[in-house]
Order: structure tokens, then C-alpha cells, then sequence
């Protein structure tokens, strides 16, 4: 089946709602359904076939900030989120961390990106399509943000086995590599392979989207 999947349509679903100004206004997650799209073996064109989600935030911190929240306020939104913000600013003080050094403090904004996850069904891994989604989310995003960010933690590692969901039964995290170091080293090599940098002795991988990236560069999405 995973022969007949020839290119990938992306659905990103947003909400927002007007109310009460809070910290999560400032927090613009998006879940991405990945479907399938091709032709069977007679050439007749096929149902699009889910293969995969993701979700992503999109921190806007330049807009919060101006708007006179914090970036405690910001990160303190979610255990995820306020381990993101603790690795990449200095909270206290309102700035980035050494990360921004490495980059010669040149970043277009404060703004982050942040990849939560990308799952991909076991009968379509191992195609190029991860790489690829990360390719459309770098190109949808492009301008709204000054550094991207992924963690390097294998999913199966964290994954609640007693969650009999439907779609949690079919990504099969069981077969996944369940050594940590090993599922760890693959899922930064994974990374590299993208140009994506590890700066911090956390499992936090960066992107500078002004920056140009030759790995990044070589992914073709059209």
C-alpha cells in the first residue's frame, strides 16, 4: 500500500476564541492531519488515506509581551511548554539563554515554533514522508517565526500503553525501539540529517529560519 502513496495532503485545524484575555491567546496550536494521496495499481486514483498527525504551537511572545504578559505567564500555560521556555530563555530576565548566541543573537523575532509531535503510521514510515512534513510546516510558517523547535524524545517511550484508542493501538509504539539510549541516538541522527542543531545539553534540536539550511534545502515538496 505505501507504494501507491505518491504525495501527501495537510490539514491544519486551528481554534481561537474571543473572550477573556489570557495566556493562552498568545498560543497558537495547530493539529495537522497527513493524508495519503495516489493511484492503485490500475491507475485509478485512490481515497485519500490517513497516514499520520502532528501538532504544532506557535508561540507569538513578541505579541504577548506587548501586550504586557510575561514569559513566565506564557510558558506556565503547560508542563511541556514551561520545560520549553526554561530551556530556551532565561525567564527571570525576559531573554533568550545561550541559545541565541550560537546564532550571534540574529534571529528574526522572538516568536517560537514549536513541533509538539509528528506520528506517522507504521506502514508508511521509513518513505521520507516525516521529512517532508517538516518541510510543508517550515514553508506555512515561513516569516512567522525566528527559531523552530523539536525534542528529541521517541514518542514510544512515553506513550500510555493502557490508552486503547484507536489511533494509539495503530501506531503500534510497542515495535518501536524501546532501548532509550538507541530510540534517543536515531531520533537525533533523524534531526542532523534535517540540518537541525542540538545547542543545549537538553534533547532540544533548533532551526534559524534566517539561516539557510543546504540539508533542509534538499527536501522537495512540490
Amino acid at each position: 500500500m505505501t507504494s501507491n502513496i505518491e504525495y501527501l495532503d495537510l490539514t491544519y485545524s486551528f481554534e481561537s476564541g474571543i473572550g477573556a484575555t489570557s495566556a493562552e491567546r498568545y498560543l497558537n496550536e495547530y493539529t495537522i492531519e497527513i493524508n495519503g494521496d495516489g493511484f492503485d495499481n490500475d491507475g485509478n486514483e485512490i481515497k485519500p488515506i490517513l497516514i499520520g498527525k502532528a501538532k504544532v504551537t506557535l508561540v507569538l511572545l513578541s505579541l504577548a509581551i506587548n501586550n504586557g504578559f510575561s514569559y513566565y505567564q506564557i510558558f506556565d500555560t503547560s508542563e511541556e511548554l514551561l520545560e520549553l521556555g526554561n530551556a530556551v530563555f532565561d525567564l527571570e530576565q525576559e531573554q533568550y539563554n545561550e541559545v541565541i548566541e550560537h546564532y550571534h543573537y540574529d534571529a528574526l523575532n522572538s516568536n517560537l515554533l514549536y513541533v509538539n509531535r509528528i506520528e506517522i503510521l507504521p506502514a508508511y514510515r521509513h518513505a521520507g514522508w516525516g521529512k517532508r512534513v517538516i518541510k510543508d510546516i517550515l514553508c506555512r510558517f515561513s516569516g512567522c517565526y525566528g527559531l523552530m523547535v523539536l525534542k528529541s524524545f521517541p514518542l514510544q517511550l512515553k506513550a500510555d500503553r493502557d490508552n486503547t484508542d484507536d489511533w494509539n493501538v495503530q501506531m503500534e509504539f510497542e515495535n518501536l525501539e524501546q532501548d532509550e539510549k538507541v530510540a534517543i541516538t536515531k531520533l537525533n541522527s533523524f534531526y542532523k540529517s534535517l540540518g537541525f542543531v542540538k545547542l543545549l545539553e537538553d534533547d532540544y534540536f533548533f532551526y534559524n529560519s534566517e539561516l539557510k539550511n543546504i540539508k533542509l534545502d534538499k527536501i522537495k515538496i512540490d
